[in-house]
């Protein structure tokens, strides 16, 4: 990853993506960042994959076990549970990544407006916390109908984002018989 050093600034990142693109990049970010040291990670859209983690901490060190014990990770399953867990987040010099936020906002069971009311608050938060230590947070593209007001909170609140788009393979030429 190229752009690691301008992900390591103190900012407030935002990588959109599809799922897949996301969870590539996100376990791949953070393997990285584990290799140098301790990161701190919420996946709110169970996207952290350890397997895929170790596998790739594994071909750029030996030391896989102090890579792995470098990671901390907290699981959130609903939007409160992702409020509960960033509410706390203080900036203690270690990089936060939050794996497809928007995931567990996009609960249709539950006001639109107290869905948005929650997550300007843990984006609030995050802000803050990204003054001092670099916090990287993931969107994967969602269908949902209510993805589009969630998404523009994200996108307002962002120092900096990292979109990547599917890119179509071009079409194999016609043969001709001749």
């Amino acid at each position: 990853m190229n752009t690691l050093s301008r992900l390591n600034s103190p900012q407030l990142h935002l990588v959109i993506a599809s799922r897949p693109a996301v969870s590539a990049l996100m376990n791949a970010l953070i393997a990285r960042l584990a290799l140098a040291g301790a990161v701190q990670v919420l996946d709110a859209g169970n996207l952290f994959d350890v397997y895929r983690i170790a596998r790739l901490a594994q071909r750029q060190s030996p030391h896989l076990g102090t890579c792995l014990n470098n990671i901390h990770v907290a699981r959130a399953f609903t939007y409160y549970q992702v409020a509960a867990q960033i509410e706390p987040i203080t900036a203690s010099g270690v990089p936060i990544m939050v794996l497809d936020l928007p995931a567990t906002f996009c609960d249709e069971t539950a006001s639109l407006g107290e869905r948005l009311r929650l997550l300007e608050r843990c984006l609030e938060r995050l802000y803050q916390t990204s003054r001092s230590v670099p916090v990287v947070v993931s969107a994967a593209l969602h269908k949902a109908k209510d993805a589009e007001p969630l998404m523009s909170k994200l996108q307002g609140r962002a120092d900096h984002i990292w979109r990547f788009e599917a890119v179509a393979p071009p079409a194999p030429a016609q043969l001709r018989l001749l």
